[in-house]
C-alpha cells in the first residue's frame, strides 16, 4: 500500500486523513520482530551475533518459530556415534539436529571379520593338538580320530583353509596332504579339517569364510 508523502506546509484535515491511514494499516500488520544468538532468547533491535529471527502478526502476542539466516552460525561439524548409529549435527559445537541411521549400517560390534585364526599346541596327533589351543571368542574344537572338528557358529560357509607351521616368529605354509586331506562343511556353523597336519610343530590355522 502506498501513502501520499505530508509535506512540511500541510495541515487540517488532508494530513490527518493521511497519518491515520498509516496507523490504520500498521495495526491491519500487526508486525514485530525480534532476534537472537541462540534461538531461545529473544530482544529488539539486532545486536552484533544474532543468527535467528521470528515474526509476530499481532504485536508480539505469538510468534513464529525462530528462523536462522546466517552470521557466525553455520553448520560446522557432523558427529557419528557407532554404538547408537546417531549423526548429529553441530552448529557452533552445539548439537542441533540428529538424525537416527540405526538398521541402515551395521553397527560396529556386528561387523563379521571374514579370516580367523586359530593356534594349536605342538603335537603329532589332533588330540594332542586340542589342550592350550588358542580360538576365536565363541569357537571350540574337538578331536575326531586324525580330524580336527571346529564348531565356530559365524552362520557362514568356510571357503578355504590355511595352515602354517610355527617356527620361532616364522611361519612356513604347508601344503596338500601335509596340512590336511580336505575340509567339509555340514552346515553353516561347523567345519571338520581331515586328516590335519602330524608335524611336531606349533600350526596355525587360518580360516576364511564366504561372504
Amino acid at each position: 500500500m502506498a501513502f501520499t508523502l505530508i509535506n512540511n506546509d500541510d495541515t487540517g484535515l488532508s494530513a490527518r486523513t493521511e497519518i491515520n491511514d498509516m496507523m490504520t494499516y500498521l495495526n491491519s500488520l500487526g508486525l514485530d520482530i525480534e532476534f537472537s544468538n541462540d534461538g531461545a532468547s529473544w530482544h529488539y533491535p539486532w545486536a552484533s551475533g544474532d543468527d535467528y529471527i521470528r515474526f509476530s502478526a499481532d504485536f508480539g502476542s505469538t510468534w513464529s518459530d525462530g528462523l536462522q539466516f546466517g552470521g557466525g552460525a553455520a553448520w560446522d561439524e557432523a558427529t557419528f556415534n557407532t554404538s547408537t548409529g546417531d549423526l548429529s549435527f553441530l552448529i557452533n559445537s552445539v548439537v542441533d539436529f540428529t538424525v537416527s541411521l540405526e538398521g541402515r549400517y551395521a553397527l560396529s560390534s556386528e561387523v563379521k571379520q571374514d579370516v580367523y585364526e586359530m593356534t594349536l599346541p605342538a603335537s603329532t596327533t589332533v588330540a594332542g593338538r586340542i589342550s592350550g589351543a588358542t580360538l576365536p571368542s565363541g569357537w571350540s574344537i574337538a578331536a575326531d580320530g586324525v580330524d580336527l572338528v571346529v564348531t565356530h557358529n559365524e552362520g557362514r560357509r568356510v571357503a578355504y583353509v590355511s595352515v602354517f607351521a610355527v617356527d620361532g616368529t616364522q611361519e612356513q605354509q604347508l601344503f596338500d596332504t601335509a596340512a590336511y586331506n580336505g575340509i567339509i562343511t555340514a552346515d553353516t556353523n561347523t567345519l571338520r579339517i581331515q586328516s590335519l597336519a602330524t608335524i611336531n610343530k606349533v600350526i596355525k590355522v587360518y580360516t576364511l569364510f564366504a561372504l
